[in-house]
């Protein structure tokens, strides 16, 4: 078996036999070429009914025709992850909506795990959906078209799963989790959609850090920002659950290191442990840089008015609000 090291040579793992890969599928259908002014971000608590089920297809009209109406005008519109529990024709209901402004809708389908049905969601401990896809949707020449990928992996230290994958297929575990890196690094061509390039929930761990008792200090073993084209304005990082800001952050703030470079994850709320509601934040669900510098964005009026649904509208060409908020810093 070869693998390689370090996202650079390669040396043979002895006494091995190569029988599977870390890596996914590599993205299929038609690579949107995305020009963003506006984006749209969507959240939700996966414990909440909004109103059938406990994703967002229930709301997706109204929200949709919301972040399109000329007081909004969003190009593109970005949905935290776990979004619509498969099947839900998407494609379909944007055909039928005509919509002016928006051109792109971002989301991953899943489905409920084994033996898990919508009546007894609300009796698990931990929200029980497995990913399935995640599909960039856009509208090209009146066509809505979808580009669909996978997420790699969520952290790059080694899991219980990884461990057992990493065994059944011949792999020392530490050559399958520098392969994974790998594979999303020589994905990002393919997630680069136009002014966009999208990072899936934990993949933005690529980044790596060291810690001390002062400071977090940030290593970019990958050198993904030099594999990022310079001409990506957006950095698009859906997330699942809500993750630690004091180490995530400072990842997000690297990754948006650039004269005009923005970052925005958003995230479901709602996750538990031992049975108690935590990790959500006093404020909403989204974190959003430009340029390491960390950008509000309020929470605007529920279009849907049902509880656990958060929206906000990010102006990439609000300058105005960037230079006063530089002036603050």
């Amino acid at each position: 078996m070869t693998v390689t090291k370090h996202f650079g040579s390669k040396e043979a793992a002895a006494g091995t036999a190569k029988k599977d890969s870390p890596c996914p599928p590599a993205p299929t259908g038609k690579r949107p070429n995305l020009k963003t002014r506006r984006i749209g971000l969507v959240s939700r608590n996966y414990w909440e009914k909004l109103p059938r089920k406990n994703d967002f297809s229930g709301v997706l009209k109204r929200v949709l025709a919301f972040l399109d109406s000329d007081a909004q005008k969003c190009d593109t519109v970005m949905f935290s992850l776990w979004s619509m529990i498969r099947p839900f024709p998407v494609r379909h209901l944007l055909t039928e909506m005509a919509l002016t402004h928006i051109k792109a809708v971002l989301y991953e389908e899943f489905d409920l795990k084994d033996n898990v049905t919508e009546e007894t969601i609300s009796k698990q401990e931990s929200f029980p959906a497995k990913s399935t896809r995640f599909v960039v949707c856009h509208r090209t020449g009146g066509v809505w078209n979808e580009y669909t990928f996978k997420q790699v992996f969520g952290s790059l230290n080694p899991r219980k799963r990884d461990r057992r994958e990493a065994k059944a297929a011949g792999w020392r575990i530490k050559d399958w989790m520098t392969e994974k890196a790998n594979c999303l690094m020589s994905q990002i061509p393919r997630r680069t959609v136009g002014d966009c390039c999208v990072l899936l929930c934990g993949e933005s761990n690529i980044v790596r850090y060291s810690r001390d008792d002062t400071e977090i200090k940030i290593r970019d073993q990958s050198h993904i920002k030099t594999v990022i084209p310079k001409s990506v304005r957006v950095i698009l990082n859906p997330v699942h659950d809500r993750m630690s800001s004091k180490f995530m952050n400072p990842k997000r703030q690297f990754l948006s290191e650039r004269p005009s470079r923005w970052v925005l994850s958003i995230w479901n709320k709602g996750k538990k442990k031992n049975g108690r509601q935590r990790f959500d934040g006093k404020g909403p669900a989204w974190t959003v840089f430009f340029n390491r510098t960390p950008v509000d964005i309020e929470r605007l009026e529920n279009p849907t008015g049902l509880k656990g649904l958060e929206v906000g509208v990010v102006d990439l060409d609000d300058r105005d609000r960037l230079k006063r908020k530089a002036h603050q810093t």
